[in-house]
């Protein structure tokens, strides 16, 4: 049996927002090419070479100091629930949600903050693809590209299960 072609499924929290789903994007591989300071895969090359052209090394090496805590204030305040609720998605099952959201990242060198940030584009895509038996859970499949002046920095492509609101009478 081969694990690693198994899809990963897991739930998704009621007050989900993009900094939880970050969780998928940013694999151990990636966080430890930033804290030793070098990047060999293609995503972290493309963070990197669009660092570098912004605000040099001292950028890059801000940024890896300083990630852990940017990511998960800056990348945030998106309830996919809510983002769902709104747009209706619980009522219309085959109806696929798109979100972006454009984020800019804090950059510092030397402790000073470098111009006006990093401006990123974070595309969610969520659709709808089952129900459990009792309708209690919908499972969605997940596509979330970040990208930084067209290229891509990461993609996460995967399938998570949300929680129903219970009927009313």
């Amino acid at each position: 049996m081969k694990h690693a072609d198994a899809t990963v499924i897991r739930g998704i929290p009621p007050r989900a927002d993009i900094a939880w789903f970050l969780g998928d994007l940013l694999s151990d591989e990636h966080w430890r090419e930033f804290d030793m300071g070098v990047a060999h895969s293609q995503a972290m090359l493309a963070l990197r070479n669009a660092l570098h052209a912004y605000g040099g090394r001292d950028a890059w090496l801000r940024f890896i100091e300083t990630t852990r805590r940017i990511v998960p204030q800056q990348l945030l305040a998106v309830p996919i629930v809510e983002i769902l609720e709104l747009a209706g998605a619980r009522d219309m099952p085959q109806a696929p949600v798109l979100m972006t959201y454009k984020p800019t990242l804090d950059v510092y060198a030397a402790g000073r903050k470098l111009g006006d940030g990093l401006r990123l584009d974070v595309l969610v895509r969520l659709t709808p693809a089952d129900r459990d038996a009792q309708g209690a859970y919908r499972l969605y499949d997940t596509d979330i590209d970040i990208t930084h002046e067209g290229t891509s920095i990461q993609r996460c492509i995967a399938r998570h299960y949300l929680p129903l609101p219970k009927s009313t009478p």
